[in-house]
């Protein structure tokens, strides 16, 4: 899991997307403590952990005005699973996105390397906000 976060203008928008070795790294540091504003956005990556509740990025993404949840179709993890785990996962994303519906949110599903997905996703929400900000 990781907590990606973008207020309307970061001031340093590629950092926020990659960590130092030019990868994705769930770590407990992509989320941090610090205040959000009723203006920012968080992007949540749901990896292994498919669950609402008590979930760590949930709970950090709480402080955001709106959040991206997505989960990604990503061949390298996928490659591992037998068909009976890939039942598994279906059936739990199915049941993440009903959580997420009741409450008030819908789960993003795409396909593809995770760290070119994450990163797409980050400028289209960097882009989105900016022209959202500029019609308002």
């Amino acid at each position: 899991m990781a907590l990606l976060t973008f207020p309307h203008f970061p001031s340093n928008f590629h950092s926020l997307s990659r960590s130092p070795n030019n990868r994705f790294s769930p770590s407990p540091r992509r989320y941090s403590t610090t205040t959000a504003t009723s203006s920012s956005t968080a992007i949540l990556w749901f990896k292994h952990d498919l669950r609402t509740d008590d979930h760590p990025g949930l709970l950090a993404a709480s402080e955001f005005r709106s959040l991206v949840p997505i989960y990604i179709f990503d061949h390298r993890i996928l490659s591992r699973f037998s068909d009976e785990m890939l039942e598994l996962v279906l059936s739990a994303l199915k049941d993440l996105r009903k959580s997420l519906q009741e409450r008030g949110s819908d789960l993003m599903i795409r396909f593809g390397n995770a760290e070119n997905v994450i990163q797409q996703l980050a400028i289209e929400v960097f882009f989105f906000l900016s022209s959202f900000h500029l019609c308002s």
